[in-house]
């Protein structure tokens, strides 16, 4: 049985990484945000494929881990995913660059909806892995909302309410989701 692969995706300080650590308080198998993991990591070693230094080397680097995320699902069950490899074409675009052949041949497939969380003031904070201004998560959220939508998938957007009741929605919806479709696992 092929797993579901469910995206959690929108521009930076929108709630996801909440929303994805309280799915896998409630027991859901979650992957975590591969950027923040590449940004801490390049941190570490001094590495110079930061996004704000080197974003067509950084992107690579995400679309390869966030095709290894994608290969580890386990079969049968619902994953979601913080990100998918749509956003790296997106945040792509959003700065006139190109999709390199790497971040092409990276190119995973995952559930044709996805929970898009919207840019939404009162939530938006930045951090040192999301520096992006408010006008930088504008322009990214509708080089996200492009992109996903021209790779066929399709936006089922989060409400604006708390985290718990964020959580809540989720998981109703992928319990209607399972009703209506053979072959999902939890």
């Amino acid at each position: 049985m092929d797993p579901c692969r469910l995206v959690i995706t929108g521009a930076p300080g929108t709630g996801k990484t909440v929303l994805l650590q309280d799915l896998a308080a409630a027991g859901w198998a979650v992957s975590p945000e591969v950027s923040r993991e590449l940004i801490r990591e390049a941190r570490a070693v001094g590495g110079d494929w930061l996004p704000w230094r080197d974003l067509p080397a950084f992107a690579d680097r995400c679309a390869n881990r966030m095709r290894a995320a994608w290969e580890k699902a386990a079969p049968g069950q619902v994953t979601f995913f913080d990100r998918a490899w749509p956003d790296v074409p997106a945040y792509l675009r959003r700065a006139g660059l190109p999709v390199s052949s790497g971040v092409k041949a990276s190119c995973c497939v995952y559930d044709a909806r996805v929970i898009y969380a919207p840019l939404w003031p009162e939530i938006y904070v930045q951090d040192a892995e999301r520096p992006q201004s408010w006008d930088e998560a504008v322009e990214l959220d509708a080089a996200l909302r492009t992109v996903y939508r021209e790779e066929g998938y399709e936006l089922h957007e989060l409400p604006r309410a708390t985290p718990g009741e964020r959580l809540v929605w989720v998981q109703q919806q992928v319990a209607a989701w399972r009703r209506k479709e053979v072959g999902w696992a939890v």
